[in-house]
């Protein structure tokens, strides 16, 4: 390909409708207060702090949350049940939990805390497999 070739417009498509006018105040407020099309299915109370993280696991059968309590837990589903045998609780005392993913096969997380750490934990028995260390601030995202 070269680097200096000009680029052509190839497409036939006409502009979409509405980028050919001003939306009315009507469509604008509209799309800034959408009418809320879903009913609440139920509400997961556990954590003594706010949540800071919210995740599915990728087969969808777990529900997890992370919070400013430095905990995460583990709800199924199916039932939102908590999991207790699932949920790992004070996963690091001294510093806030900001972030976790799960691994692909949903058996582990990886968590990221503000001292410079992430930790992996088995999900079926709740143990902490690996604790990475070396970042010279918080890690922010899993």
């Amino acid at each position: 390909m070269d680097p200096n070739a000009e680029i052509k417009d190839e497409s036939n498509s006409p502009e979409p409708p509405f980028l050919e006018r001003e939306p009315t105040e009507e469509e604008f407020e509209r799309s800034r207060n959408p009418p809320l099309r879903y009913t609440e299915f139920c509400q997961l109370r556990s954590h003594e702090k706010p949540i800071s993280v919210v995740r599915f696991s990728p087969d969808g059968n777990l529900l997890a949350s992370g919070s400013l309590d430095r905990c995460f837990r583990i709800w199924r589903t199916s039932t939102a049940e908590e999991c207790a045998e699932k949920a790992i609780v004070n996963a690091h005392r001294e510093c806030g939990l900001n972030d976790f993913n799960f691994k692909a096969d949903s058996s582990q997380v990886v968590t990221c805390f503000d001292d410079g750490t992430a930790r992996t934990f088995d999900l079926e028995s709740g143990q902490r497999i690996q604790k990475l260390e070396g970042h010279c601030a918080k890690v922010i995202t899993a």
